[in-house]
């Protein structure tokens, strides 16, 4: 069995012309120190296009990895990803994407070719030659900042000024004396009439309480968004059949639920919500709310809460508290939020009742 090949990297070859206008930097050091003085000047200018900050500390170490990974001389072809700066200076990749963004505000980098994943072609071509990577890093040129040039006018005269010449009939002076005349030639031509104007078009009446039930259920947490595509005034017309039956938001969620339920499909991005909402509504019968059952179960639950608060005779969950000189067996007695069980509770300690009302009790 022959031996696997000693593993090497693979580069992706660039275009010839890829570093076509991309300037080149002079040395290491003094592209290091570019980046120290060009983000001390510029770094609140360039900050504000940036997701977050990124110190001056951490922006240096970024920047000799990728000058240790360039070419020497003229600072391109600088292949290095941000997994590995980030494993060299230990900080997040999220960290290194900032930094790298930072020095491409201030000028002082180009991405030439941007990272991506390797098609399978790509992947089985660097296997065979070793190089078990699955992606391509980025391709960065590390370049001194452009100065910005400033451009020398002063040699450029402009032209005189050039006096016009006077009115033929008015000379320097304007005269009024004259009498402005109509030149008409042939037959005067009869003023048009005047255009008649477009029929506005009439705003149809929208029913108010079906535009206050679309408002309602349109700020229902639990409608759909998919919903909110159209207004409440879009919403009031096919609203008001269920709005004059007493319809609530939560009924038309619970139909919507209903409807999905029975096998009907309910798709998760409607083409004309409207319409759907219509079809459900033509299906159902208006007198019977959807979620008139489980309102009138909290309703109920509600007022025996209430009932229970207002009791002093039993706790929190409507259970008999006995009164405090009751020396009996301990039961279990809902309350009925009378005066006359405590009666029942001291005959049964003084063993007065019968078995029959003693097992009632």
């Amino acid at each position: 069995m022959a031996a696997l090949a000693p593993a090497r990297s693979v580069a992706l070859e660039l275009e010839p012309d890829a570093y076509q206008s991309v300037p080149c930097w002079y040395r290491r050091d003094t592209w290091l120190a570019d980046v120290e003085r060009v983000y001390t000047r510029h770094y609140s200018r360039a900050r504000r296009n940036l997701t977050a900050g990124v110190s001056l500390k951490t922006l240096l170490r970024v920047a000799t990895v990728m000058a240790d990974a360039a070419d020497h001389a003229t600072g391109r072809n600088s292949r290095v990803d941000n997994t590995t700066i980030a494993a060299k200076i230990q900080c997040a990749t999220k960290t290194v994407t900032r930094a790298r963004n930072l020095l491409r505000e201030l000028g002082l980098a180009t991405e030439i070719l941007r990272g991506r994943q390797r098609t399978r072609t790509e992947r089985m071509a660097s296997w065979r030659c070793g190089d078990h990577s699955r992606g391509w890093a980025s391709v960065w040129a590390l370049h001194h900042p452009k100065p910005a040039i400033p451009v020398d006018n002063s040699h450029v005269k402009s032209a005189p000024y050039n006096r016009m010449s006077t009115h033929p009939r008015r000379g320097h002076f304007e005269s009024t004396s004259y009498v402005e005349r109509e030149i008409t030639t042939g037959t005067p031509v009869e003023k048009r009439a005047p255009t008649a104007q477009a029929p506005t078009k009439v705003a149809r009446a929208v029913d108010p309480d079906g535009l206050r039930l679309a408002r309602t259920w349109l700020s229902d947490p639990s409608t759909p968004h998919w919903a909110r595509r159209h207004t409440p005034h879009g919403w009031a017309r096919v609203l008001t059949k269920p709005a004059l039956h007493g319809w609530s938001s939560r009924d038309l969620n619970q139909a919507l639920r209903d409807w999905q339920s029975l096998g009907h499909y309910l798709p998760h991005q409607p083409h004309r919500p409207i319409g759907l909402i219509g079809r459900i509504l033509t299906a159902l019968d208006l007198n019977e709310r959807p979620a008139s059952a489980d309102i009138a179960r909290e309703n109920e639950a509600a007022q025996l809460r209430r009932q229970r608060a207002r009791c002093p005779h039993c706790d929190e969950h409507g259970w008999r508290i006995p009164p405090p000189n009751y020396t009996g067996p301990d039961l279990a007695v809902r309350c009925n939020h009378t005066e006359e069980q405590n009666a029942v509770w001291m005959q049964l300690q003084r063993s007065e009742l019968p078995l029959q009302q003693e097992g009632d009790a």
